[in-house]
């Protein structure tokens, strides 16, 4: 009554699971004195409810499209709530597989399960052998044990720069110090009974080429934004990167590597930056500063015309 919510650009709901949850118990909010800490505990009645009672809803009061918020405990249980929106997971053309983590990597099974013919394209150099480091002992977090081999019929291996479509080409790193990064951000691979510092050989980012320039889709960059943009010179020399969107991780570095790299990013010529994932509060407000007006935080449902 007191606002026109067509106005809006879009709308969402809060996050929904499949089954009711009540939440955090009280309390679960707490001023502070630089803003408000909230702990809802992804209070929802359940997507059923939604769809049955909130959805019919909002299409009386909002006729813009509308952003579904869902969550799981589970890749199954992901699926399944975006099988019960409409998202139609059989209508896509292909999968590419960032890089060879279990947290990117392993819900290309339920992906296959609801589309059976895609190709999903990885790195040849994808295995299941990536550990990170920063403890006493190494831990796994590579792709699930034999998931590869379960696929293997869906699998296509590239190598180099591969066209996967019209303007749409798949990149590796090609500089030459990257194992020194892999070392130096604790990251590993297994060579049978040892390790070595990760060359990232089994990381790929997506490069969309328009009439204005690159658009690199990434997901946690962890060889270096600097070194991706090094990679896109080398493989597409002319053509400027307009845009990065995608992780940097840069979580856990500290403040003065982010500036740091911020000053090299300033010296190449930087893109439009739209980050979230790994890439960490802090070194998105570090960025920020360095570079203003380039830097955005990535979010879910965010629209980015390029």
């Amino acid at each position: 009554e007191l606002y026109d919510l067509d106005l809006l650009g879009s709308f969402s709901w809060k996050g929904t699971t499949a089954e009711a949850r009540l939440g955090n118990p009280q309390p679960r909010i707490a001023e502070t004195e630089s803003g408000m800490l909230n702990a809802v505990g992804l209070q929802n009645p359940g997507i059923d409810t939604v769809i049955a009672r909130e959805v019919p809803h909002i299409a009386e009061i909002f006729h813009g499209p509308v952003i579904a918020n869902v969550g799981g405990f589970s890749l199954q249980e992901y699926a399944e709530n975006c099988a019960k929106l409409g998202v139609d997971l059989s209508q896509a053309d292909a999968a590419i597989l960032s890089h060879a983590h279990y947290d990117h990597a392993n819900g290309l099974a339920a992906f296959c399960a609801a589309n059976r013919a895609a190709p999903v394209y990885i790195r040849r150099a994808v295995g299941e052998d990536c550990y990170s480091w920063h403890g006493a002992e190494p831990k796994y977090i590579g792709v699930r044990r034999r998931l590869l081999a379960e696929l293997e019929d869906r699998l296509v291996r590239v190598d180099g720069v591969a066209q996967v479509g019209e303007g749409a080409y798949l990149l590796p790193h090609s500089r030459a110090d990257m194992a020194a990064r892999g070392a130096r951000a604790g990251m590993f691979v297994r060579r049978a009974d040892r390790f070595v510092a990760d060359d990232f050989a089994h990381e790929q980012s997506l490069v969309l080429v328009g009439p204005e320039g690159l658009v690199i889709c990434s997901s946690c960059t962890h060889g270096g934004v600097d070194a991706l943009l090094d990679d896109a010179a080398s493989a597409f020399p002319g053509r400027p990167v307009r845009a990065i969107v995608g992780g940097l991780h840069l979580f856990r570095s500290p403040p003065e590597e982010v500036r740091a790299l911020a000053g090299r990013l300033k010296e190449m010529g930087a893109p439009e930056l739209y980050a979230g994932h790994c890439t960490g509060d802090e070194a998105l407000k570090i960025l920020g500063k360095c570079l203003p007006g380039r830097v955005h935080r990535l979010e879910t449902g965010m629209t980015v015309a390029l």
